[in-house]
């Protein structure tokens, strides 16, 4: 098993940030040698992290492994040119990464993925390197509490307090029509969504195990027919007109909320999830908090301001008030 967290695509310029470290761990680690009259650090341990292969000192990470990085950080490509830290550089290493995991993997192992970022971009990149580039596909998925809502990288941001955990395994064959497995996944899922009830999953948690479930049916085809010309438009047009709409018709017709076939737009799928899936007392309308707004916005790739001007939110302090008809309402 390999257990993993990923680069968040551009939230963390890591080699800028830990060169305040690195600077430090590199005198905590090496030798100081004189050699006429001239102190020069010399290697003791971890040669490679902090010493070229002719012996001389590496003054910076980011000078050294910046071009190595898998991230996106504005400004790089001035530096080091080829298109270094643009988006689709990371997603190039993020495909490469995902292959030399896959290629050390035993036949029955598993890869095992924590990744909590706001943007659908993001996830498509995800799922276009794990799924497209390394030939794995997503058994599970779940939803776990990893950060502190109190966390100071969050301030003054849209972030997710839960990471969506996937589980990656061998196994990817074959093709198939998007509309055939998009059938096949809402009928599967809402037996699946059914007994996670049952076993006690309610909000965030359903909507992202039953994601695992239908995930699960499309990644296990090396090709989805139908859904776009290019590899990044396939993975665009596959969550957004299939994975998503099959997630949200697969929990409402577990709870008999919606007919079959019924085909919603993203404002209107973001309202029947989150009218299904979060409760409310008698007297007080459904809320949620920052994370699992976030979670419903990229789950159904609608916006957050549309949803504002439309009326379909309100925000009341950190939480986010769903505005529906009251309890009188006929």
């Amino acid at each position: 098993m390999i257990v993993t967290d990923p680069p968040y695509r551009d939230d963390v310029p890591y080699a800028e940030l830990s060169d305040f470290y690195y600077v430090w761990l590199k005198r905590a680690l090496s030798d100081v040698k004189e050699s006429f009259g001239v102190y020069r650090l010399s290697p003791r341990f971890y040669q490679e992290a902090f010493f070229d292969e002719a012996g001389n000192e590496v003054e910076t990470q980011w000078k050294r492994f910046a071009p190595r990085e898998v991230s996106e950080v504005a400004g790089r490509g001035k530096a080091f040119g080829s298109g270094v830290g643009s988006f689709e550089y990371f997603k190039r290493l993020l495909g490469e990464s995902f292959k030399a995991m896959a290629s050390r993997l035993r036949e029955d192992g598993a890869i095992v993925t924590f990744y909590a970022h706001t943007s659908p971009e993001a996830w498509e990149a995800l799922l276009e390197a794990g799924w497209l580039s390394a030939k794995m596909r997503i058994t599970a998925a779940h939803s776990i509490v990893t950060e502190s809502v109190q966390r100071v990288t969050a301030r003054g941001k849209a972030g997710l307090d839960t990471s969506i955990v996937a589980v990656w395994r061998r196994g990817v064959a074959g093709e198939a029509l998007a509309g055939e497995v998009y059938a096949k996944a809402v009928e599967l899922c809402k037996d699946f969504a059914f007994r996670a009830r049952g076993s006690g999953y309610r909000g965030p948690d359903l909507f992202v195990a039953t994601l695992g479930c239908v995930l699960s049916q499309f990644t296990q085809y090396e090709r989805v027919l139908g859904t776009g010309n290019s590899s990044r438009q396939g993975v665009q047009g596959l969550v957004e007109k299939y994975v998503y709409p099959a997630v949200a018709e697969a929990i409402a017709r577990s709870l008999g909320a919606l007919a079959p076939e019924t085909k919603l737009s993203p404002v209107a799928l973001f309202y029947l999830l989150s009218k299904t899936l979060l409760e409310r007392s008698r007297a007080a309308r459904r809320s949620m908090d920052r994370s699992t707004l976030n979670l419903f916005v990229i789950g159904t790739r609608s916006s957050l301001e549309e949803l504002e001007k439309l009326g379909v939110i309100d925000r009341d302090g950190d939480k986010v008030i769903l505005l529906e008809p009251g309890a009188g309402f006929q």
